[in-house]
C-alpha cells in the first residue's frame, strides 16, 4: 500500500524545483549573451488635426489618431526607407544592405513605432548596437516623418506634425532584456518540473491501480459451476436393482414352516 509523502520527499520535490528553476535562468541568460547588445533611442511626434469652432474635438483626436496608424504602417514600406536614405543623414558605410529583403528585415528590428491612445502622439523607438547611430536614424525618421509625411496622408491643409520630444539614446543597452530572459527562463525550468512531477504522479497512480487489482484477484473466491454428469442418471436407473431385498420370501412356505413346528 502506498503510503503518505514524507518530509523528506517534500523536500526532494522543492530542491530539485530550485535547481529546475537556476538551470532554466542560467540557460537563457547564456542565449542573451549570443544577442547584440543594442542601445535605444526615442523621439515622440505630435499629430494634430486642424478643425473649426464646429468640429468636435473628440473626433478630431480620433481621427489623428487613425491618421497616425496609417503613417504607422507606412514607415515600413520601401518608399518610406528610400526617403530616409536620400535624407543626407550621416549613417555608417553599408548600414543599409543592398539585398531588399535583407533591407526589410534590418528596419523591422531597429524600428519600432506605436501611436499612444487619446493622446495623438506618436512614439518612434529605433535601436542599434551604436548609441550614435541609432541618434542619427531617430532623427531622420522623424525628419521625414514631420517634412514629408503629407505626401502619405494626403490631407497637409489639415493635418499638423511637430516633434515634441528630441531623440533620446539611454545611457546602457536595452536589448536583450536581461532581466526578463532570467525571469522568462526561470518559469520555463519550473514549468519543466511540473510536467515532470505530474507525469510521475500519473505513472504511480497506475501502479497503484495495478497493485489494486492484483490484490482483489488473489483474495476474490473463484466461482465453481458443477454441472451433472451426463451419463449419471441412465446408471442410477440401471442400479435401481440393488434397493431391493437380496432374499424374497414366500408367505405361504413360511406359515406351513410354521404349522409343521406346532404338530
Amino acid at each position: 500500500m502506498k503510503t503518505m509523502p514524507s518530509f523528506s520527499d517534500a523536500s526532494s520535490h522543492v530542491k530539485r524545483a530550485i535547481i529546475m528553476v537556476l538551470l532554466g535562468a542560467i540557460v537563457s541568460l547564456m542565449i542573451s549573451l549570443f544577442q547584440p547588445f543594442e542601445y535605444r533611442t526615442e523621439v515622440k511626434v505630435l499629430i494634430i488635426r486642424r478643425s473649426d469652432a464646429n468640429f468636435d474635438p473628440y473626433l478630431a483626436v480620433k481621427s489623428a489618431e487613425r491618421i497616425g496608424e496609417s503613417l504607422r504602417e507606412i514607415m515600413f514600406t520601401s518608399s518610406f526607407i528610400q526617403k530616409v536614405q536620400n535624407s543626407g543623414a550621416l549613417f555608417p558605410d553599408g548600414y543599409f544592405p543592398t539585398d531588399a529583403r535583407q533591407l526589410k528585415k534590418q528596419w523591422k528590428r531597429a524600428l519600432d513605432v506605436k501611436v499612444i491612445p487619446e493622446t495623438n502622439v506618436m512614439e518612434i523607438a529605433v535601436f542599434d548596437e551604436d548609441a550614435a547611430v541609432s541618434r542619427v536614424l531617430a532623427e531622420a525618421v522623424s525628419t521625414v516623418l514631420v517634412e514629408q509625411g503629407s505626401e502619405y496622408h494626403g490631407a497637409s491643409d489639415q493635418i499638423l506634425m511637430k516633434i515634441v520630444d528630441a531623440p533620446l539614446s539611454s545611457h546602457r543597452p536595452v536589448r536583450p532584456n536581461i532581466f526578463l530572459y532570467g525571469i522568462l527562463g526561470s518559469l520555463s525550468g519550473l514549468g519543466i518540473f511540473v510536467l515532470f512531477l505530474v507525469f510521475q504522479k500519473q505513472d504511480d497512480f497506475k501502479s497503484v491501480l495495478k497493485n489494486v487489482e492484483a490484490q482483489e484477484e488473489a483474495f476474490s473466491m473463484p466461482q465453481v459451476e458443477i454441472k451433472p454428469e451426463v451419463g449419471a442418471m441412465p446408471m442410477m436407473r440401471e442400479n435401481s436393482a440393488l434397493t431391493k431385498p437380496l432374499i424374497e420370501l414366500d408367505e405361504d412356505a413360511v406359515s406351513a414352516m410354521f404349522d409343521n413346528e406346532g404338530k
